[in-house]
């Protein structure tokens, strides 16, 4: 009898334990994938036929869905391209980005055909709202943050700067090395977001000819520890803000623009930031900073995408 007592003691406490689990897994579970924020300028050339960009979704490792379509209002479709990144998960073929307790980090790339009647008849478009068709035949009308894909911007810098070297960390920083061709003034840099030049991305510049010539160096012979190690107010030069406009180069001088992003939730970026000003002679200029950062999250960071999410 004692035994028998004992024994649906031990089945209770297995369907207690077996319940919990099975709550405490469903309270980790997402109704539906979770979109990150992308802000992107895609620019192209008369003759390209199409453009592609990436957007990246959290899934449940349960229930890995995929994207098959976009469809931007009642505008025009975005079709994923036969293209698969990240690492493959061999047993049932999944392709993430990321993995983490319960849910996958995926991506997918998405192509824009350029020779659609609507496109053609407005070159310039941008969109943040874009409703997803998924794998498992559901639909999830979402916002994205924001893509704008346009005619490529003509630029007037062939004959002003010489751009040498574009190189990033790890950390988030990206150094920009240049030498104008003839005597330059900086006066504005404007970026196609202004929420991230104001809030999320730090300028410097260092004007100082044989400072950024021995770090040019460094990087070319990849000696570049010491940029990586150092905090953004170690980092030489000036900030490039309005308050120190307009900044002077002389010709054959080497300069340098340092960028970082700060970013208190992660997003991922991929635009130019333009340099404008004027030569000696009175020309003007504007010379593209490309920006484009993709984070990698840690487990705490999704927690807290799903709690805002929820």
């Amino acid at each position: 009898m004692i035994k028998e007592r004992y024994l649906w003691l031990f089945i209770i406490l297995i369907f207690i334990s077996a319940v919990g689990n099975y709550l405490f897994f469903q309270s980790k579970q997402i109704n539906e994938p979770v979109f990150m924020k992308h802000y992107y300028v895609k620019e192209y050339m008369e003759e390209d036929p199409e453009v592609r960009f990436s957007l990246y979704y959290l899934v449940n490792k349960h229930n890995p869905v995929t994207i098959t379509s976009v469809r931007v209002d009642d505008s025009f479709h975005a079709y994923t391209a036969n293209e698969n990144f990240g690492f493959w998960h061999h047993s049932n073929q999944i392709s993430y980005e990321q993995q983490f307790t319960h849910h996958y980090l995926m991506t997918s790339t998405l192509t824009v055909r350029l020779d659609s009647e609507i496109v053609m008849n407005n070159p310039s478009f941008s969109f943040q709202e874009v409703t997803v068709h998924l794998s498992d035949g559901t639909t999830q009308t979402v916002n994205i943050g924001e893509i704008k894909i346009h005619p490529i911007m003509e630029r007037n810098e062939t004959n002003v700067v010489e751009q040498r070297l574009s190189v990033s960390s790890n950390d988030h920083k990206r150094e920009n090395f240049f030498i104008p061709l003839e005597t330059i003034r900086i006066n504005n840099v404007m970026s196609p977001f202004d929420e991230f030049l104001e809030n999320k991305i730090k300028m410097k510049i260092d004007t100082d000819h044989d400072r950024v010539l021995e770090a040019y160096r460094k990087w070319n012979s990849h000696h570049f520890r010491d940029f990586a190690n150092q905090t953004w107010d170690q980092l030489p030069g000036a900030p490039l803000t309005k308050a120190n406009m307009p900044i002077s180069i002389d010709e054959g001088y080497w300069a340098n623009i340092t960028t970082i992003t700060y970013q208190d939730f992660p997003s991922y970026i991929d635009f130019p930031i333009e340099v404008v000003g004027e030569t000696e002679s009175g020309n003007s200029f504007n010379f593209p900073i490309y920006m484009s950062d993709r984070p990698y999250w840690d487990q705490v960071q999704i927690n807290e995408l799903i709690k805002k999410d929820k």
